[in-house]
């Protein structure tokens, strides 16, 4: 009888492992790229399933789906590019083409009302969101700071061997980039610890974005004021931001018992002062999770844009906090004299 009992045992613990490998959960993975450029697009947003389930990409345009199924059809959309259907298995490349229609076509309408509710939700929220409001934290960040010129059209047009070469060069490697991974360390009031584990700089050391790799980049996007390459702008979600932004939304993606609005902005004037991008705003605290933004300076000729990506985690005492985790700063030169050659940057 005994011996019966144990193969019986035995029996049913192989059926419940099989049952239990059998559903599973699949890991699903993608990237998104720029069908021209092969750079990733980052914080695109994947959708599956019903009642807009889905996730949003990291600045690398990485995304991870768990599903039922060992495959799954995806909608994958980003501001300026053309949404695209695909079924999603085990791992996948996903280009991007690039979308020439303007905002005011692709999104229907802009649900005003519900918009100011999530800004001003997520305003009323900034004291409890900023890190610097913390008693104390310790985060890793990894910085990442990229500088590229651009040429005219009509140097990209030509074909000759010497402009060849050179839009080689633009296209194929970054004039400069820098990276750091560092462990930020911060007890309230105003002290601040930075230790850098790992950096790497590569591009032309002897130009004028060498003295940048040092300067302090915005943490957290949770100030009256962006300030990028020692300009102050003014941050889409801020008290007055109403006055100086128009905002459309994008989607809503639901993940879990949160949903994330991703919700444009662009200036309602022609001000220097002010910048077009995205932001995406979690119903957990109505807290910012990532955020894009870009401005144009037209005095240094130099389109500069901020990347910033948060993680949430819990603290000591089981609350969710949402910290800043990769921060990106692309900076687009755009130095050109009257006969649009590029200027010496020796």
């Amino acid at each position: 009888m005994h011996q019966y009992l144990t193969k019986y045992c035995l029996l049913l613990k192989i059926c419940i492992l099989c049952s239990y490998f059998s559903f599973a959960q699949q890991r699903l993975t993608g990237k998104v790229l720029d069908a021209r450029s092969k750079e990733p697009v980052p914080f695109a947003t994947i959708k599956y399933g019903n009642n807009n389930q889905g996730v949003i990409a990291g600045l690398d345009g990485e995304f991870v789906i768990q599903s039922d199924n060992s495959e799954v059809l995806i909608e994958v959309s980003c501001l300026g590019y053309k949404t695209t259907n695909i079924k999603l298995s085990k791992w996948h490349l996903i280009y991007l083409e690039k979308n020439n229609d303007s905002l005011t076509e692709i999104v229907i309408k802009p649900q005003t009302e519900k918009i100011r509710h999530i800004i001003d939700q997520t305003i009323l929220n900034r004291k409890i969101n900023n890190p610097d409001n913390y008693n104390w934290y310790r985060c890793h960040v990894y910085y990442k700071m990229i500088a590229d010129i651009s040429l005219p059209d009509s140097v990209m047009s030509d074909t000759s061997a010497r402009n060849r070469k050179k839009q080689d060069l633009i296209n194929n490697q970054h004039l400069l980039m820098s990276e750091t991974y560092s462990i930020r360390t911060w007890e309230k009031a105003n002290y601040l610890q930075e230790e850098v584990l790992a950096t790497r700089f590569s591009g032309l050391k002897k130009t004028v974005f060498a003295s940048l790799v040092t300067d302090v980049l915005p943490f957290h996007t949770y100030t009256d004021y962006i300030t990028l390459n020692g300009k102050d702008y003014h941050n889409p979600i801020s008290k007055g931001c109403f006055t100086h932004y128009k905002y459309y939304l994008i989607e809503e993606i639901l993940s879990g018992n949160d949903t994330t609005w991703i919700i444009s902005f662009k200036p309602k004037t022609s001000r220097a002062d002010v910048m077009s991008g995205k932001v995406y705003i979690n119903s957990s605290r109505y807290a910012i999770s990532q955020i894009v933004a870009r401005a144009n300076d037209t005095i240094l000729k130099m389109d500069v844009r901020i990347e910033q990506q948060y993680a949430k985690s819990k603290n000591k005492e089981g609350q969710a906090r949402w910290f800043p985790e990769q921060i990106n700063y692309v900076i687009d030169w755009r130095q050109m004299n009257k006969k649009n050659r590029l200027h010496n940057t020796s």
